[in-house]
């Protein structure tokens, strides 16, 4: 693990990344692990990350605690969205991690992005970023862009990022 990890650092050029994540942590027990805490613990005191944490996409309040609890992680970046049945269990997770230091990446914010199989009718895309932001222990948010008109609609959600009515109405709260 720690090996590939510097040789893939090789391989780019970099020195350093800025967050290295252990990726899809589904259990406390995985974030908790000793030997993948001792590899990030590694990681950061040689200078290979300036940041260690996880992601998660299920199971996210119990991944969360786990690593507020460990003393260990800077990061979590995890699922959140207005979707999410478990979506106030999430919520009480991050700001427990929050309130510990960490910062918290909301991912997965589009809820899928259409509210249907076939996708013929899209989720209000600038509601859902809306809908994330409320949430003041959320630090960043991963919207997902591929084009300068999503761009251009993300951005604008930074001058108000109060939900409408209509947006509400939109997400079916």
């Amino acid at each position: 693990f720690i090996k590939k990890f510097n040789v893939s650092l090789k391989r780019l050029n970099l020195d350093y990344v800025d967050i290295f994540l252990l990726h899809n942590v589904g259990s406390r027990e995985v974030a908790l692990d000793p030997a993948l805490l001792e590899a990030m613990i590694r990681f950061k005191k040689e200078g290979k990350a300036r940041f260690i944490g996880v992601s998660t996409h299920i199971n996210e309040p119990e991944v969360i605690k786990a690593a507020a609890e460990s003393n260990i992680y800077d990061v979590v970046m995890t699922a959140y969205n207005f979707r999410q049945p478990h979506w106030i269990e999430v919520k009480n997770a991050i700001a427990m991690a929050a309130k510990a230091g960490l910062g918290i990446i909301a991912m997965k914010i589009m809820a899928g992005a259409f509210w249907d199989r076939e996708r013929k009718r899209p989720i209000n895309k600038a509601a859902a970023l809306k809908w994330v932001l409320q949430d003041e222990n959320v630090h960043n948010a991963l919207a997902g862009i591929t084009s300068f008109d999503h761009l251009k609609e993300d951005l604008s959600v930074m001058k108000n990022r109060q939900l409408t009515s209509q947006e509400i109405k939109d997400l079916q709260l």
